[in-house]
């Protein structure tokens, strides 16, 4: 594993780094669709409901952020000398180690499954569908040997898990169905979030190129 420098470890502002707030309007708007095309069908939001869909999707956003620092610090992708933003490297400035990365990001992951295990409870066992694609979706984004980041796929995907299956558990944890209707109506929210996660990858062109990586902008060109 990679040395680092011991600085004051994971402090609550190196926390708040590791899970990128910038980054989470990408898991809140598309609750806030879901929760807006239910309104739209006359139901009474429940507001409680729409709240846990929420801390859900924004806890297992920092979470995906925090793995994916530590991975990049890790593997000797993030250096000072290709990160000069020191709050998009916090372990490569803050001096906290992998291991309190990953703890923290552990701590995520379980108020995420706390948070969804409570709408499981109120809203049924279906919600554990959508669930399961998003622990997938954060498997194949932050393990080595499966990384969608790595491949040209990734944006795509990144794009349809959370711009239209975040939407859809927030549709269906206030009306208790799905519409295929959905599908369409979550597609412009889908090819939103993929640009975003296309044009964050086309600022780590050259560092993606370093560690090997095959995302979409690698492949094309800036």
């Amino acid at each position: 594993m990679k040395s680092y420098n011991r600085g004051h470890g994971l402090t609550p502002r190196v926390a708040i780094e590791l899970a990128a707030p910038h980054t989470w309007p990408a898991a809140v708007c598309p609750v806030l669709l879901g929760t807006a095309l239910a309104a739209a069908r006359d139901c009474v939001v429940n507001g409680w409901r729409a709240f846990l869909v929420l801390m859900t999707a924004v806890l297992l956003q920092s979470a995906v952020n925090t793995l994916n620092d530590r991975r990049d610090f890790v593997s000797g992708l993030d250096r000072v000398e290709n990160c000069t933003d020191s709050s998009d490297a916090a372990l490569v400035y803050s001096g906290a180690s992998p291991r309190e990365a990953l703890v923290w990001a552990l701590i995520l992951l379980l108020g995420a499954a706390v948070c969804g295990g409570v709408l499981v409870w109120r809203c049924g066992a279906a919600m554990l569908l959508y669930g399961g694609v998003g622990a997938a979706a954060i498997g194949l984004y932050v393990l080595p040997s499966v990384s969608e980041s790595d491949v040209p796929l990734g944006e795509v995907l990144s794009g349809v898990t959370m711009g239209g299956v975040l939407a859809c558990a927030a549709f269906r944890a206030q009306t208790g169905y799905f519409t295929a209707e959905l599908l369409y109506l979550c597609a412009p929210c889908v090819v939103t979030v993929g640009c975003i996660m296309l044009a964050n990858n086309t600022s780590d062109i050259e560092k993606d190129r370093e560690g090997g990586r095959r995302t979409l902008p690698v492949c094309i060109g800036r």
